[in-house]
């Protein structure tokens, strides 16, 4: 399996975190990683399950590099599988808290994509997202403000859940 990362970073938080993925994901498959601002979205369509991140910044702003690839222009995502994953500041921005990850789900359905790998909402303290779906995040909501010691068992659970969810869907 060919597995893509593509984030946007502006502190370098969301790439440690893209980082941490590709590791946990390697041993399911052929992983690269892209930073959006200096790879753009080269290679997504060879992809066979692709990760898009990013933080929120401002009011529920995508990240900068994000800017220019939000709609993911150019790219065909009919039968690609998406996970997303988003970090943001719950109590600093719990009414626009990881909306960035919302944005990005927006258009990888547009697109034409499936997703994976909702999470729950337990656990954080926010007031509105528009990263939500049925009551549950789009992908994986880190919070690495106000929760860096839950991280990484919220990224071990969420890369269990990706592969439950691709070993369901092969069989």
């Amino acid at each position: 399996m060919k597995i893509g990362i593509y984030f946007g970073s502006t502190m370098g938080v969301t790439e440690r975190i893209a980082s941490n993925l590709a590791e946990k994901l390697a041993e399911f498959g052929d992983v690269t990683v892209h930073n959006v601002g200096i790879d753009g979205l080269a290679g997504m369509a060879a992809c066979d399950l692709i990760l898009l991140g990013t933080s929120t910044w401002g009011e529920g702003e995508l990240q900068d590099d994000w800017l220019a690839h939000q709609e993911l222009p150019g790219v065909e995502l009919d039968g690609k599988t998406v996970a997303l994953f988003g970090t943001g500041d719950a109590a600093g921005y719990p009414d626009t808290f990881v909306d960035g990850m919302g944005v990005l789900a927006a258009a990888a359905a547009k697109a034409g994509a499936r997703r994976i790998g909702a999470w729950p909402t337990g656990g954080y303290g926010f007031d509105h997202s528009a990263a939500l779906h049925n009551g549950q995040f789009v992908g994986l909501a880190l919070d690495e403000d106000n929760q860096p010691e839950q991280t990484e068992a919220r990224i071990e659970m969420w890369v269990a859940q990706l592969k439950a969810e691709l070993g369901a869907e092969a069989s």
